[in-house]
């Protein structure tokens, strides 16, 4: 937690040394390596940004956010096409839920803003729970300024 933390207080090295400790505690935790490369992917470190997302989705192969997160990654380190296998990848899976917010990073990452905005308001309109950190979400900072952003915050009392 104290890693996460740290992620959205956007102290990424300090983050990914708090994360690099978990990963001795908690070995092959999908949820540390998808923070750790997050972290990784703000400091612009896209190869270990890379492997530690890869780690996240063999370590959570049925968790949309360890995909998401390797989507996005891959959108962030300018490898668009590998970030769209995975966008199409989360819009076929049927077989968990994909809430709207994990594919609205992957487009976040991609430059498709007008679609993200799309699904961040489905995600609002399903309660899904990713919701509830949008104002300190740093995979949401190519929207800050961005009006409709700034609508959706204030819909669910984030602004």
């Amino acid at each position: 937690m104290l890693g996460l933390n740290l992620l959205l207080a956007r102290r990424n090295q300090e983050a990914i040394t708090q994360l690099r400790t978990a990963t001795l505690v908690t070995p092959g935790n999908w949820w540390v390596h998808a923070l750790l490369a997050r972290a990784y992917a703000q400091l612009k470190m896209f190869p270990e940004a890379i492997a530690e997302a890869r780690l996240a989705v063999a370590a959570g192969p049925q968790m949309a956010e360890a995909h998401a997160t390797l989507g996005r990654v891959y959108a962030d380190a300018g490898q668009a096409q590998e970030a769209e296998k995975i966008l199409a990848e989360l819009w076929s899976r049927t077989d968990i839920n994909i809430p709207p917010h994990f594919v609205a990073v992957v487009l976040i990452g991609l430059g498709r803003h007008d679609e993200a905005l799309d699904e961040l308001a489905t995600a609002i309109e399903q309660r899904s729970w990713p919701v509830m950190g949008w104002k300190v979400d740093p995979d949401l900072d190519p929207l800050r300024d961005d009006p409709r952003l700034v609508e959706l915050l204030q819909r669910v009392g984030s602004q």
